[in-house]
């Protein structure tokens, strides 16, 4: 049972990754259930690629006041996962989610806490952005107190838990995100330059806008959400489900949001053979550290700097090596997850393998 405050249709890079790795497990013959937010136009209840959604809550009381309504998402999620019985639980984020799986949990259930990533915009990670809330803080003191798991896709969050809350002794894994492997370019030419626009960051918009505007001679291609007011050199492809041809037919991907976990679009770009060119924020450094060969693949500018953005994408355009970075399958990241959701936790707290 994964409880999360998101689940498709509406997605991001740590929703992806759940998804993927349900899926695996229900193609093994795993009974795997998600408990999310109610959606406008969306069913209750319906199985997507063999794993149930349940979606609960009230749309009205959280449009209305957002912390009540987030209250009453929390006690239906708790009623509608006991109602499941799932032997272990997970959970995403670190909000009302992982309230409710802890709540459900009561400490006799295997609970894994999955950390997410860059945070809100002025914050450089979840935890931290966590931690400067007091009652964030008393809440994530409350949930420590049932001993769950805590996964993150990078190490850098793992230090940011252990900062923001350094009095929590918890067990802590880092599983990597992993990549789709359906499509990477052959040998044919490759145009222009990506960007990404992934949510509402006003810091992350105006930096693109800034270079393209600078550099009018590129063309760039954005996908994800439409911006107003772009340049001449600007085409918006909108959103698309699988995002690996495109990034597979671009030279270099920008990316310029000043917050990073472990970016699932970066990750895809190097492993579809594109070069990247972003800010050296925690997660894009790791991704350096982690998959670029001497910063070949990765260039990072000062986080803010768009003058040595600008030049470290020139630079990129201009370079002809091919870009080989050996990132995991979404594949190889379920395989982990089989470990610590069915193997090793599991056991740890006195529950056999389901696999048995």
């Amino acid at each position: 049972m994964l409880v999360s405050g998101s689940y498709t249709p509406r997605e991001g890079g740590a929703e992806r990754q759940w998804r993927a790795v349900l899926e695996s497990f229900s193609r093994e013959g795993s009974s795997c259930y998600v408990v999310t937010q109610v959606l406008p136009r969306e069913p209750r209840r319906e199985v997507i690629r063999g794993v149930t959604v349940f979606r609960v809550g009230s749309l009205t009381l959280l449009k209305r006041s957002p912390r009540f309504g987030m209250v009453v998402f929390l006690l239906a999620a708790v009623f509608q996962t006991l109602r499941c019985r799932p032997s272990v639980i997970a959970s995403s984020m670190l909000g009302s989610a992982t309230g409710a799986a802890a709540i459900a949990s009561l400490g006799y259930r295997p609970h894994i806490v999955r950390l997410t990533g860059g945070g809100s915009e002025g914050y450089r990670s979840e935890p931290v952005a966590r931690a400067d809330r007091w009652i964030s803080r008393v809440w994530c003191d409350c949930i420590a107190r049932l001993d769950p798991v805590v996964v993150a896709p990078a190490e850098h969050l793992i230090r940011d838990y252990e900062l923001a809350f350094p009095k929590h002794r918890l067990r802590k894994r880092v599983v990597p995100n992993g990549v789709s492997r359906s499509f990477r370019a052959g040998p044919g030419p490759r145009d222009g330059v990506g960007w990404y626009a992934r949510s509402e960051s006003t810091t992350a918009d105006q930096a693109f806008l800034e270079v393209a505007n600078r550099l009018t001679s590129v063309q760039f291609s954005t996908f994800g959400r439409v911006l107003a007011d772009v340049p001449p050199n600007v085409v918006q492809v909108g959103w698309i489900e699988d995002p690996s041809e495109m990034l597979a037919s671009i030279e270099v991907l920008l990316s310029t949001t000043p917050t990073e976990g472990m970016p699932n679009v970066v990750l895809q770009a190097l492993a579809s053979g594109t070069k990247v060119v972003g800010f050296a924020n925690a997660g894009m450094s790791e991704v350096s550290r982690r998959y670029s060969s001497g910063n070949k693949y990765v260039r990072l500018a000062k986080t803010g700097s768009v003058d040595e953005l600008c030049g470290l994408l020139v630079e990129a355009l201009e370079d002809d090596s091919e870009v080989v970075a050996d990132v995991p399958s979404m594949e190889e990241v379920a395989d982990e997850w089989k470990t610590i959701l069915l193997g090793d936790t599991a056991s740890r707290m006195g529950f056999r393998n389901n696999a048995e």
